[in-house]
């Protein structure tokens, strides 16, 4: 079972990267689902997770229960904002 939830969690890991790069597709909870996975399978992996610059710190903030940063959500929903704007622009 270890091997199994390591390989989920690698696949995780794929789809979160995707995420971070292609407009519309969620990252961090593809990430979470990761370090959910890591948890259960192998410490090194979770650890290599939760080292990584942007991702590491939004999976220790969920696990703390701090949830998103208040700049963060600001920036979200501005982007969101924004794509709603232009897909309802005519033309």
């Amino acid at each position: 079972m270890r091997l199994f939830w390591a390989a989920v969690g690698l696949v995780m890991v794929g789809f979160g990267g995707l995420g971070l790069v292609v407009p519309g597709l969620p990252a961090t909870v593809f990430f979470l689902a990761a370090a959910w996975c890591f948890a259960r399978s192998n410490e090194r992996l979770e650890r290599w997770l939760l080292a990584m610059p942007v991702v590491g710190g939004l999976v220790d903030d969920h696990r703390n229960g701090l949830g998103m940063a208040r700049g963060a959500k600001r920036v979200a929903i501005g982007l969101m904002w924004t794509a709603g704007a232009i897909s309802a622009a005519p033309g």
